[in-house]
């Protein structure tokens, strides 16, 4: 593709003021302001400036080689100071359960693939985990574009066009089969690098109020509301919206802002926000999370004035420490250095916190992380898209249908089914029967297709309906079976383990419960007496928890239900294997 000369750009004003957006987007949505919910839309807007600046800075005549030395000059001084910074604080500011957490976010960035370390965790819009680190995922994107950007720039216009469209197809292709996988990794995003690359291109000069509409639009189309994991290209995202928030920021490069408005008190101030905007990036997502820190509580966004005082503090700090003299202090021996460093610290500081702690206390950070593979695993659905539901044990085909509660238990059902010669599937989706496109009759369907004996129903109390339950009873007869909800607590349990709080009481009776009552031909597998007596059990007699949030069971609680799965399978089914359950 042809390109302008390589070399400096002159000083840009309206791209430091689009860049004042697009962080000010993104940090309004991490403190959850009403109406920013889709600010989130700030980084694309990120992504095709950056596609914009490198073909104009660099375009294709400068060596990869000096490319590459002038983006690590550039990004890294500040980058690693902010991973430094933020293990450091987790140290003291958090338990080992999270510290964890953190220290493995920090290896994965310090080797640029935010991106697919938290891809291999779950949504980023899932909260859970406690990841302060989450905002660098865009950092890991965007080095990994810079690898195959000299490639880019070399590339026939016509094959240009092939690459872009192809990025833009398997995105949209990708966010009907798995939302996370689009958003998260690089090939899927080349597209919106590469609407900046051809902006670059744009000899267009006009009238530059025209610039102040495309802004505007973009703005506009921040609040519009969007659902990260919709499974739809209208209401998900990368999507249409996606397009339109690119197209808008290319066109607004390629037309520029009026000169009074860049003159301007407000426009000054933008300016002055867009320079600052890389450590204002950098530095705002780990103060939010690190000061809303609550132990075993993930993930909490938000904040005040406060938040903000020390938000600017921190920035003024990357910026003029680390960002300004970035070139001066970037070598390739202090980078190595700090990989190296952040990586032993990562690797040694939660063996070293944790010994701090009884082992009582142990046990209960080690819960959170007492949980198997997301559902399916992460490669399942990138090679069969079009599967509705996945093995987790071989056997005779029985299927276990339900939210996240069903992938709890799923590693101990399947394994009591297998003993008894069931072979167990486990649903993808983590909505069954609560979408259109998913309802009873998809599922009795299913269960034709596959000849499946059973299907066992397993969802949260509040996921749960009377109509649900009575579409499924209707359409599968005697083979639906109903596995009792768990019961879920108003705190996080590890918490509660924490403070010494070693039974809960028993849950208030339900909808569920009432229509169990009612419908006494249902199969039911009851969860109840195994977990709970006069009180409700939290934890095992060695102290392991049961459950590694309020609702959610640990590998461990999930075993404590096996007595009732294989009583079950023991007086419906034929016993086909002599060992015992263990």
């Amino acid at each position: 593709m042809q390109a302008p000369a390589s070399g400096s750009l002159a000083y840009r004003p309206d791209i430091q003021i689009l860049r004042a957006v697009a962080v000010l987007l993104v940090i309004l949505f991490h403190l959850n302001v009403r109406g920013f919910s889709s600010g989130f839309l700030g980084v694309d807007v990120f992504f095709v400036i950056s596609g914009y600046l490198m073909q104009r800075l660099y375009g294709q005549c400068t060596p990869a080689s000096e490319f590459y030395l002038r983006r690590a000059r550039r990004l890294f001084p500040a980058y690693f100071g902010t991973i430094a910074a933020t293990l450091l604080l987790s140290a003291f500011v958090t338990l080992p359960g999270e510290f964890s957490q953190v220290a493995e976010q920090s290896m994965f960035a310090s080797v640029l693939s935010s991106n697919i370390g938290f891809w291999l965790q779950t949504s980023y819009f899932e909260n859970s985990y406690f990841r302060p680190l989450l905002h660098l995922w865009s950092l890991g994107v965007e080095a990994q574009f810079y690898l195959i950007f000299p490639l880019l720039t070399r590339l026939r216009r016509r094959w240009f066009f092939v690459v872009l469209a192809g990025s833009l197809i398997a995105c949209w292709s990708a966010i009907e089969v798995s939302p996370k996988l689009p958003f998260f990794m690089a090939p899927f995003r080349v597209w919106e690098f590469g609407l900046g690359m051809l902006a670059a291109n744009c000899p267009y000069q006009g009238n530059r109020q025209f610039g102040v509409l495309a802004l505007s639009g973009l703005v506009a189309l921040a609040f519009v509301p969007l659902n990260g994991q919709s499974l739809s290209i209208v209401s998900g995202h990368p999507g249409v919206i996606a397009l339109a928030i690119t197209s808008l920021t290319a066109t607004t490069l390629v037309l520029k802002l009026p000169e009074g408005l860049e003159a301007s008190l407000p426009g000054k101030v933008a300016q002055w926000i867009g320079d600052v905007s890389y450590s204002l990036y950098l530095a705002h997502f780990p103060v939010i999370v690190l000061m809303n820190y609550h132990p075993f509580a993930g993930t909490i966004l938000g904040g005040g004035l406060l938040t903000l005082l020390v938000i600017a503090a921190a920035t003024l700090s990357l910026y003029f420490g680390l960002e300004r003299n970035g070139p001066k202090l970037f070598s390739y021996r202090r980078t190595l250095g700090a990989v190296f460093a952040i990586c032993a610290l990562a690797l040694a500081g939660p063996r070293l916190q944790m010994m701090a702690f009884p082992q009582r206390e142990q046990r209960i950070f080690a819960g959170l992380n007492d949980r198997s593979t997301y559902r399916c695993g992460k490669l399942f659905r990138i090679f069969h898209p079009r599967e509705r539901f996945c093995p987790i044990a071989e056997g005779e085909p029985i299927l276990l249908v339900g939210d996240s509660h069903a992938d709890a238990i799923k590693e101990s059902f399947a394994g009591v089914a297998h003993h008894y010669g069931w072979g167990t599937l486990l649903s993808v989706d983590n909505d069954p029967l609560e979408r259109r496109d998913l309802s009873a009759r998809w599922l009795r369907y299913e269960a034709d297709t596959r000849h499946a004996r059973w299907v066992f129903l397993h969802f949260a109390n509040e996921n749960l309906s009377w109509k649900m339950l009575a579409d499924s009873e209707a359409a599968l007869g005697s083979r639906l079976v109903l596995i009792e909800p768990t019961p879920s607590f108003p705190r996080s349990v590890p918490l509660m383990l924490y403070r010494r709080h070693a039974a809960a009481p028993l849950p208030v009776p339900s909808g569920v419960d009432a229509y169990i009552a009612a419908h006494p031909e249902l199969t039911v597998i009851r969860t109840l007496p195994s977990l709970c007596d006069t009180v409700c059990a939290l934890q095992d007699s060695r102290g392991h928890p049961y459950y590694f949030d309020s609702a959610h069971l640990t590998l461990t609680g999930a075993r404590a239900l096996k007595p009732a799965f294989d009583h079950f399978f023991r007086t419906h089914a034929p016993k086909q294997l002599d060992r015992q359950i263990r």
